[in-house]
Parts: C-alpha cells; sequence; structure tokens
C-alpha cells in the first residue's frame, strides 16, 4: 500500500563550553616561573581538561610550551623557566584543551624583562685617606646570560663622603668614576651605594623593582676605613 510523507522534530541540546585561563602576574624577568589557573565549565560544571599551554612572541605564530595533564578543574600549574630570549618582548599565552573538545581558552599577556646585576665592583685605591682620589667601577650586565648591558645610567652615592655621581655604561657594561676623599672626611667605614634604576623599551612598562643590597667589603683605608660597595640591581628590558 501508498505510504503517506511525514515530519517528526525533536530538541539538540548544545552544552556551552567555558575554559578561562588565568596568570599569577603580568610583569616577570627571565628565570621566574609563572603559575597559570585553568577553569573548564560545560555550563556551570566543572570539567577536567588537558593539552599544552601555547606562547606567542610579538609577529610571530602560536607554539607550545608545555602540556598540561588530564586533571580536573579548577587547577593551577607552575610553569617551566621563562626562557632567556623572551626577555625584552610582551608574550601572549593561551590554553588548548584536548579533552573531548579542542577548545581555546581566552589570551593572557606578560611583559618580560631581563633582571641585572654588577660584576667585579671595585675600589681603587683599597687604601686611602683625605685628598686621595678614588676610582668606583664595576660592570652591569644580565643576571641570566651575563651579557653586558651598555648605555644605561649607573648612579654611585656615598652620603657621608658627599659623593654622588651618575655614570653612563660602555658598550662592554663597564662604568667607572673617580672621586676625591674630603680633607673632613671621618675615619671609619663607608658605604657606597652603586644602583641602576631599570628602563623601560618604548611601549612597555616594566615595574622598577630593587632586588636588595648586595655588599661586597673592599679592604680598609689607612685613615678612612673602608669602603663597602653595594650594589642594587633591577629589571630592565630595554
Amino acid at each position: 500500500m501508498p505510504l503517506e510523507p511525514c515530519k517528526g522534530s525533536t530538541t539538540l541540546l548544545v552544552a556551552a563550553v567555558t575554559i578561562t585561563l588565568s596568570v599569577n602576574r603580568t610583569k616577570a624577568h627571565t628565570g621566574e616561573a609563572l603559575r597559570f589557573t585553568i577553569t573548564k565549565k560545560v555550563d556551570t560544571e566543572y570539567r577536567p581538561c588537558n593539552g599544552p599551554i601555547q606562547y606567542r612572541l610579538p609577529g610571530g605564530s602560536w607554539r607550545d610550551w608545555w602540556t598540561i595533564p588530564a586533571g580536573a578543574t579548577p587547577r593551577t600549574e607552575q610553569s617551566p623557566p621563562i626562557p632567556s630570549d623572551w626577555a625584552c618582548r610582551t608574550v601572549e599565552f593561551r590554553f588548548y584543551d584536548k579533552y573531548m573538545t579542542g577548545e581555546y581558552s581566552n589570551t593572557v599577556s606578560v611583559t618580560i624583562s631581563a633582571e641585572t646585576e654588577f660584576a667585579n665592583l671595585t675600589a681603587s685605591p683599597s687604601r686611602a685617606g683625605p685628598g686621595d682620589s678614588v676610582v668606583i667601577s664595576g660592570v652591569l650586565r644580565r643576571k641570566d646570560t651575563k651579557a653586558p648591558v651598555s648605555g644605561k645610567t649607573v648612579t654611585i652615592t656615598c652620603p657621608s663622603l658627599g659623593w654622588s655621581k651618575s655614570v653612563t655604561t660602555r658598550t662592554d657594561g663597564v662604568f667607572s668614576q673617580t672621586f676625591t676623599v674630603p680633607e673632613t672626611a671621618e675615619p671609619g667605614t663607608h658605604t657606597v651605594t652603586v644602583s641602576f634604576a631599570g628602563s623601560e623599551a618604548l611601549g612597555m612598562a616594566v615595574a622598577r623593582i630593587p632586588l636588595g643590597a648586595v655588599e661586597l667589603p673592599i679592604a680598609s683605608f689607612a685613615v678612612v676605613a673602608g669602603i663597602v660597595l653595594t650594589g642594587v640591581g633591577v629589571y630592565v628590558i630595554g
């Protein structure tokens, strides 16, 4: 017998998948680790995830950094150390979830800077008296690669001796300044502070965070007993 055409309908419910990525800081320096928090929800229910944290350098393409193993969310994972060649850049990150859905998270950005330090801080001669000349010198360099930092302003101060001078590092990172010990200098230990205030590349704001004082004792002077050199490093991205 002939069959008549018919129609039917059903409802397909598509669940809303939301993957959120956050990072514990927006400014960091090379060698540090970041902490990423991943949250995955299907509608209002938390779901597990796994997949790579991806990164993108300015002008580059997305690449896998390291993989988050399968597990429940919300979860926080620590990254490997930030590579030294990411310095002086703002890096984007996202999470690609391979657990069933194949979804990307939002992107987050971190400005990466290079930590600096002073090397070979010296006072020459190591013994001096009132009226004598003393040369304060050293090298400003990146802490991770030990590469010299050139063209930056280093400030040398010693309030008790009335010393205060800003000098520019050479192409090899070296700085040097000659001071005269005043005739009125009191015998005793005088602390010379060598500091670098940091710098900011155009369009990139980086917190200037001191690393703390590092004292390098120098041999005692005959009259003005010992100068102690104190170096204060900071972050630099320029």
